[in-house]
């Protein structure tokens, strides 16, 4: 499969989880955002650009900052994010705007935004054409703002994937064949930038000047131990995967994924430790 097919497949499963993402995870990527946002050091009147807006979180937050004079625009490739986004920004007024576009794609022109915020939404698949496309669209001396993570920081995430690949039937159906081949090429993407310093390795090498970078490992008691298999589980690719298991396999891999998550559960406070790097650049 071919990274043009990878992109489209997994921009279609956004478009399916759009409403999981909402009520199950949004909440938590709010806490996320806060920071992104606080890193900005927005200042009235500035024009603001959020990349992978998702739900609008960081554009709910940081639209007070811009005052009367300011603009901020909301983009993702996710047709039914971006919608979800437009609804939660409505009462923000006309300074406030969501598009559906691709982050590799801006169609803004070089030079427009003072800012630019991603909380988790720079996408693996085509990263160095959409980092460069937020340093072209910056002005000069204009601010990067981003917050991103790898799967293997969270050992929560880490643990219950790992057991979903264990009970993965080994004949899928057509479709969850493709995403499975789709999420591989994602992966190959995922793992050369693994940690802080990859990222900001990729800031440098397209020109950005003064990148820092942070760790910030936040502690989440956002979950119960069964609505974090809820959230996890509820995504179109592993509500298939559960889908396509026989029974006996299914009952098998709650048992196993439930035991293997116990040590996180705290007299039914689940905790979550979910690293977050925070990477600040200029253009």
């Amino acid at each position: 499969m071919d990274l043009d097919e990878a992109r489209a497949l997994l921009a279609d499963r956004w478009d399916a989880d759009a409403e999981v993402w909402e009520s199950r995870w949004a909440p938590v990527f709010r806490e996320f955002a806060t920071e992104v946002v606080r890193r900005a050091a927005l200042k009235p009147g500035e024009r603001l650009l959020d990349i992978g807006t998702g739900s609008g979180n960081a554009l709910l937050l940081a639209a007070p900052l811009l005052g009367a004079e300011g603009r901020a625009v909301g983009i993702d490739k996710s047709q039914q994010m971006a919608e979800r986004a437009k609804r939660a920004t409505s009462s923000s007024g006309p300074a406030v705007k969501v598009l559906q576009m691709d982050a590799a794609a801006l169609d803004f022109p070089e030079g427009w935004f003072d800012a630019v915020v991603s909380n988790c939404g720079i996408p693996f698949l085509g990263l160095t054409d959409a980092l460069a496309e937020v340093r072209r669209v910056l002005k000069p001396g204009g601010r990067f703002s981003w917050a991103e993570w790898h799967i293997d920081q969270v050992a929560a995430v880490r643990i219950l994937d790992d057991v979903l690949a264990k009970h993965k039937t080994q004949n899928p159906g057509a479709r969850l064949r493709r995403l499975r081949d789709a999420l591989s090429v994602w992966a190959r993407s995922a793992s050369t930038v693994s940690t802080r310093v990859d990222f900001e390795r990729a800031l440098k090498g397209l020109g950005f000047s003064a990148v820092q970078g942070a760790t910030v490992t936040h502690t989440l008691h956002s979950f119960t131990l069964d609505s974090f298999l809820d959230a996890r589980l509820s995504r179109i690719v592993e509500r298939m995967e559960l889908e396509e298991m026989t029974p006996a396999v299914r009952d098998a891999f709650f048992v196993e994924a439930r035991a293997s998550l116990a040590h996180l559960d705290r007299a039914g406070q689940f905790e979550v430790l979910w690293p977050i790097f925070y990477l600040t650049a200029t253009k």
